[in-house]
């Protein structure tokens, strides 16, 4: 009877995945692909080592790393150093763009500075897989 009341739930120690989490692992999706409008590699590489570099920050974001929810702040507060100049001589096309990216950095501020979001991206690399392994109780 005791062994039943064990294996039922969760583990204690796991931390919840913020139930709007698609939405805003949609938004940093957004977010990373709208950076290459306007990004002009000067080699093939430098544009396909930037492409794996954003695949492999969204992964681990997706995965709860905390040091890659800190990278897309970091990436959000940098696009108002360097978008809100580049808007008063674009054109029309390019500032939607920016404007676009301007916002949704904005969003990215305010959701992941949340407390249910920092909560989630604080768990240790244990409750991550946690997350995502299968339970097999009987």
């Amino acid at each position: 009877m005791e062994r039943e009341s064990q294996s039922e739930g969760p583990p204690a120690a796991a931390v919840a995945l913020p139930p709007a989490f698609p939405v805003l692992f949609a938004l940093v999706c957004f977010h990373a692909i709208i950076a290459f409008a306007y990004f002009h590699a000067r080699t093939p590489l430098l544009f396909w080592g930037a492409i794996i570099a954003s695949v492999a920050f969204v992964y681990f974001f997706w995965r709860g790393h905390n040091w890659a929810r800190i990278v897309v702040l970091l990436t959000a507060v940098t696009d108002f150093v360097i978008d809100i100049p580049r808007l008063s001589h674009s054109p029309p096309l390019m500032r939607f763009v920016l404007i676009s990216r301007l916002l949704s950095a904005v969003a990215l501020l305010i959701w992941l500075n949340t407390s249910t979001v920092r909560a989630y991206f604080r768990k240790s690399p244990n409750q991550a897989m946690q997350r995502t392994a299968p339970r097999f109780d009987a």
